[in-house]
C-alpha cells in the first residue's frame, strides 16, 4: 500500500497528462478493475497475491487487448524480463524505482499508444456495449451487439489477434452473465476461422439468452444482493476489503459482481467503499483529540499518503483543510 500510494502521487505530479484511474491490491482483483475501467497503461508489481504482475501481463497479452504495461520488480532476474518481453511489457523497472525512470516509462507508453489508437476506439465500443447490458431495451441491445460485431470483423490494421481478443472478451462476460442466473446454461464454443455471419450469428445467440434471463433479477433479487454489500461494507469498511471478499460474500463471481455493483451504484467497488471511509472520516475529524493518522486507520486506510489522496479527490480538501474549516 505504502509503495502503490507513492507510486500513484508520483505519476500524477509527473504533470503529463496521466490520470489514475484505479488501484488494486492483487493481480486478479486488477484483471476486473481493467475489464471495467479499460486504462490505457497498467502499471504492476510481479509480486501480488492471487495472480501475480507478470501473469496480469500475460491475460493481456493473450486477450490482446490495446493496453501498454509497465513492470515494477524486486528483483533483477533475467527469467522475469525474459517473460516480460515476452508478453510484449513495454518497460521493466527495478525497485527502488526513481521519478525519471517513471516519467522515461509512461513517455516510452505515450508513443506506443499512438499506435494502439485504432484499437483504443474498438476498446471503448467494447465497453459502451456491456454497460448497457443491465439497462439497453432488447432491440436496441441486439442492434448494438450485431453492428458492434460486425465492426470487430471488420477492423484495419489490426494487430494479429485483436479481433478475437476482443470477441473472447465480449462472449466471456455474456456466459459469465447468463450462467450467474441460470446454472444450467451451457454455451457453445465460439466459432472461429468462419463466416461473419456465423459469428454474429453466435452474439445475437447470447444476448437474447441473456435477455430472457435478466427479468430474473428485476423482481428485486438483485437489489437485495446490493443491499447485502451495503451492509457488509458499513459493517467492514475499517478492514482491509476487496472486490473478491465482497463478491465471495454475496456468492458472485468477483466480475459479475463488478458489474452488477457498477450497474446499480453508477460507481465502481472501489470508489464506493471509499466514499463510506471518507464519510466515517470526516465525523472522526471533528474530534480534536484524534490524530489525523488515527482517523485514517480507523476508517481503513493503510497509509496516511493515501488517506490524504482519497480524501481530497472526494472533498476537494485535505484532512487538515477540513479540519481548520471547522475551526474557523
Amino acid at each position: 500500500m505504502w509503495i502503490r500510494s507513492a507510486l500513484v502521487k508520483m505519476i500524477e505530479g509527473l504533470g503529463s497528462g496521466f490520470k489514475v484511474v484505479g488501484e488494486a491490491s492483487s493481480g486478479e482483483e486488477a484483471w476486473y478493475m481493467i475489464q471495467e475501467l479499460w486504462p490505457s497503461i497498467l502499471v504492476t508489481d510481479i509480486m501480488m497475491p492471487t495472480m501475480n504482475g507478470l501473469d496480469l501481463a500475460k491475460h493481456i497479452h493473450a486477450y490482446k487487448l490495446p493496453i501498454v504495461t509497465v513492470v515494477i520488480s524486486g528483483y533483477d532476474e533475467f527469467e522475469y524480463a525474459r517473460q516480460a518481453i515476452r508478453y510484449d511489457v513495454s518497460d521493466y523497472l527495478l525497485k527502488p524505482v526513481s521519478e525519471e525512470q517513471v516519467q522515461q516509462a509512461l513517455l516510452n507508453s505515450k508513443e506506443r499508444l499512438y499506435s494502439l489508437q485504432d484499437e483504443q476506439a474498438y476498446m471503448f465500443k467494447v465497453r459502451e456495449f456491456l454497460d448497457q447490458l443491465f439497462l439497453g431495451d432488447g432491440v436496441q441491445l441486439l442492434k448494438m451487439v450485431t453492428v458492434l460485431i460486425s465492426s470487430i470483423l471488420r477492423m484495419k490494421g489490426a494487430r494479429p489477434g485483436v479481433r478475437l481478443g476482443f470477441l473472447r472478451i465480449i462472449a466471456g462476460r455474456l456466459n459469465e452473465l447468463i450462467a450467474s442466473l441460470d446454472e444450467r446454461f451451457s454455451a457453445p464454443p465460439m466459432p472461429e476461422n468462419t463466416e461473419d455471419k456465423v459469428i454474429i450469428r453466435y452474439f445475437e445467440m447470447l444476448v437474447i439468452a441473456w435477455l430472457e434471463r435478466r427479468p430474473l433479477y428485476a423482481g428485486g433479487e438483485a437489489s437485495h444482493t446490493i443491499k447485502q454489500v451495503y451492509a457488509y461494507l458499513e459493517k467492514n469498511y475499517m478492514n482491509h476489503l476487496t472486490l473478491s471478499a465482497a463478491a465471495d460474500h454475496v456468492h458472485l463471481s468477483p466480475s459479475y459482481f463488478s458489474t452488477l455493483f457498477k450497474q446499480y451504484t453508477g460507481e465502481t467497488f472501489v470508489n464506493y467503499l471509499n466514499g463510506i471511509r471518507i464519510a466515517k472520516a470526516k465525523i472522526l475529524l471533528v474530534d480534536f483529540d484524534i490524530k489525523i493518522y488515527e482517523v485514517a486507520e480507523l476508517v481503513g486506510f493503510a497509509s496516511l499518503p493515501y488517506f490524504n489522496r482519497v480524501f481530497k479527490q472526494v472533498t476537494q480538501m485535505t484532512p487538515k483543510e477540513f479540519r481548520n474549516r471547522l475551526m474557523s
